[in-house]
């Protein structure tokens, strides 16, 4: 752990070229290392079925994810199994890549296999549940098999007042 290193006072001027300038020190708070993230007993739990990969597995599932991403990119549609090839690789280089989970489910529906593709996110949902537009083209991808998508809450309907309220629209009076 590194020493906490100690910052100089320094005076900064403060007001206008009219007035005096008053001086006002500043004080920084010593740097001190921050102490490592633990994670809750649920969420290492969650993880339980998603091993940590080594540095190697990773970078190279990073790669992998890259690569499918350009090829998806520069191509599209008829390139979309070749993609989801190199995403399910870098999985299974790096099961707890999101990244991977996601592009992989995104290049299935691509190809218009929607199953795979809701089994895909759903599997990203347990990995990652705060991982951003995942319910959103989850729906967009059980629309599109056919499956109605779950329904939203309703709306908050209005009462009708079994007595009429008269109220002063000009408050300023």
């Amino acid at each position: 752990m590194r020493r906490a290193l100690f910052v100089l006072l320094t005076l900064t001027a403060c007001g206008s070229q009219n007035s005096r300038s008053a001086q006002t020190p500043v004080v920084q708070a010593p740097f001190t290392e921050a102490a490592p993230r633990k994670e809750s007993k649920s969420a290492a739990a969650d993880n339980a079925a998603f091993p940590k990969a080594d540095k190697q597995s990773q970078e190279r599932s990073k790669n992998l994810v890259e690569n499918g991403r350009a090829l998806l990119k520069d191509v599209g549609k008829p390139r979309a199994l070749e993609a989801s090839t190199l995403f399910s690789q870098a999985i299974a280089a790096d099961s707890r890549n999101a990244r991977a989970y996601w592009e992989l489910g995104w290049s299935q529906q691509i190809a218009g296999d929607f199953d795979s593709a809701i089994t895909t996110w759903e599997t990203l949902k347990t990995l990652d549940p705060q991982f951003p537009d995942l319910e959103a083209f989850t729906a967009i991808a059980m629309t599109r098999r056919g499956e109605r998508p779950p329904e939203p809450p309703a709306p908050v309907r209005k009462s009708k007042a079994h007595h009429r309220a008269d109220m002063e629209t000009d408050l300023a009076r």
